[in-house]
């Protein structure tokens, strides 16, 4: 569908399911498991050979510890909407990006990554 067009789709789910992994129960549940979502973002080769740069960005957050509430810092600049309020450190793919700082899920638990 997208062949030979300058391409890049991102997709996250709303939210995650938490099915057996941290009790003998599933759904949407306060625990890791149920706040950790699927994240992709997709290139078309076009893009790929468009914008270089982008995609390298793109490969080196693969790991990064990242909030949905904060895609707004990372949509925008990628596409190459610059804004005042944009923040460096929360766009996923800017060198600034803060890997360290605090994130609160359920409005008490603090994620620790792996």
């Amino acid at each position: 569908m997208f062949q030979g067009r300058d391409t890049i789709i991102f997709y996250l789910s709303d939210h995650a399911q938490d099915i057996f992994q941290s009790s003998n129960t599933y759904g949407h549940r306060c625990s890791k498991y149920g706040v950790e979502i699927p994240f992709m973002v997709y290139v078309t080769d076009t893009f790929k050979q468009k914008h270089p740069d982008k995609v390298k960005l793109i490969a080196k957050a693969v790991h990064q510890p990242f909030m949905s509430d904060d895609l707004i810092h990372t949509l925008l600049p990628i596409v190459g909407i610059h804004t005042k309020d944009n923040l460096e450190s929360k766009d996923l793919f800017s060198p600034k990006f803060d890997t360290h700082r605090k994130r609160v899920y359920c409005g008490r638990q603090e994620y620790k990554t792996p």
